[in-house]
């Protein structure tokens, strides 16, 4: 109560005015109908300006949630677009449920590099979502890399810009198919090998996957052919592979889950023991 009096004590004088200011516009507003209506258009334009300002600061707090939903949808739909595409002939004809071999679960990227001789990146998804060792990330750009290790909430993941990331890929246009890895120099390029030089090959070539490895299914698209040449008395082009995806400005992944994937790598295990 002491500090409420020496409030007024020393600020009395200039609340006392303000009072009598907002007495004063109450009685000019309420008793002249000019003023009343200036008065009425200026707060219909102040509260729709600040409705406007508030429902633009609430899309903005929910835009989040929005680019989840987004990210989810996406997935969904690349991934019947994927196993639309490698179902038969005779079953896209019909209304039957697709036997689908791929499912996507949608991820978002918590952290990154791009730097480093071996890149990772680190992804929300973890054994509590199904994911597991082994399995294939893509973007809506391309394909990311390969998972490594994984946790109940969190994956690890070793992007096509690791050292140690071998992917099967095929020129689109004449299916010939070598081994993508990446140099540990650019992080927009990687090389692909083992194209035998009988191959035509040509810049601008786009490079997608080959099918040939439980990661990925066929024709996901990985980049273009940047350059090419063939040393003399080599028998293999030396091709160089400008990726599609920019691996810095990555924010959503899917993660691919191949359904026999297991049991493909149980039968190529059973006859390399052979």
């Amino acid at each position: 109560m002491r500090n409420l009096v020496l409030l007024f004590l020393r600020f009395g004088h200039f609340i006392l005015f303000i009072l009598l200011e907002i007495f004063c516009l109450y009685l000019i507003v309420n008793y002249n109908r000019k003023q009343r209506d200036i008065w009425a258009n200026s707060a219909n334009i102040f509260w729709g300006y600040s409705s406007e300002k508030w429902n633009d600061w609430t899309n903005y707090l929910s835009l989040q949630d929005k680019m989840d939903e987004l990210a989810l949808e996406n997935a969904k739909l690349k991934e019947k677009l994927i196993n639309y595409e490698l179902s038969p002939i005779v079953e896209k004809d019909t209304l039957q449920t697709l036997n689908q071999q791929y499912e996507l679960l949608s991820a978002k990227v918590a952290s990154n590099t791009t730097d480093r001789p071996n890149n990772y990146l680190t992804i929300n998804k973890g054994i509590k979502d199904g994911v597991r060792k082994d399995m294939g990330v893509i973007s809506e750009n391309g394909i990311v890399g390969i998972i490594r290790e994984v946790r109940n909430d969190y994956a690890a993941v070793n992007s096509l810009l690791h050292r140690r990331t071998f992917i099967s890929a095929m020129i689109k246009r004449t299916g010939a198919f070598g081994e993508l890895k990446w140099v540990g120099t650019n992080p927009q390029i990687v090389n692909l090998g083992s194209i035998e030089k009988h191959n035509i090959v040509a810049v601008g070539d786009t490079i997608v996957t080959s099918g040939y490895s439980t990661h990925f299914p066929p024709g996901l698209m990985i980049g273009t052919i940047a350059s090419t040449e063939l040393p003399s008395g080599n028998n293999f082009h030396n091709i160089k592979v400008r990726l599609s995806n920019d691996f810095g400005t990555l924010r959503y992944v899917e993660i691919v889950k191949n359904r026999k994937q297991t049991q493909q790598l149980e039968l190529e295990k059973e006859i390399k023991e052979k």
